[in-house]
């Protein structure tokens, strides 16, 4: 299972002409840093901390910070961004899954800004006879059920 990046669109409507979002970049990566309240990038569901994929279809991970910020001020009134939540762009970059705008588990449309984007981080165990200290609904959907209070999982949240 790996967490699906989302495809969300900026919307801006004709008075807006100020960028409310702010982009930070560390190693390569650009992320969400700043969202101006009641913005169109904060409407149409990014979230500080989220992974810039792609913008308007040209991938992030070659640009600098200045070109990303060039792609989102440019972009004009309608701005496709592809993202992924951080902890899980942290996932896909240990399991060495590059960025592509091909992936086919990208959300788009309505789907991408319902609701909460789940977090995934990996879990370590300490030794290979060690339990997760959590417990999983063996429902049609899985989810975890309780959380062992103290184990790592329920520090990690």
């Amino acid at each position: 299972f790996l967490p699906a990046p989302r495809l969300v669109v900026i919307q801006k409507s004709e008075d807006e002409k100020e960028s409310g979002i702010g982009v930070f970049s560390k190693r390569g990566d650009h992320f969400v840093g700043v969202l101006v309240k009641d913005s169109a990038e904060e409407r149409c569901g990014l979230r500080t901390g989220d992974r810039l994929f792609a913008v308007n279809g040209v991938l992030t991970e070659q640009l600098n910070n200045a070109g990303v910020m060039k792609l989102l001020l440019t972009g004009g009134k309608k701005i496709e961004v592809l993202i992924l939540e951080e902890n899980a762009a942290n996932l896909y970059k240990e399991l060495g899954v590059h960025d592509s705008l091909d992936l086919p588990n990208i959300v788009r449309g309505a789907d991408a800004t319902a609701g909460e984007a789940p977090s995934a981080f990996p879990l370590v165990k300490c030794s290979p006879t060690s339990w997760y200290g959590f417990y999983v609904n063996s429902d049609s959907e899985p989810s975890v059920h309780s959380v062992v209070p103290g184990e790592d999982e329920h520090r990690r949240g």
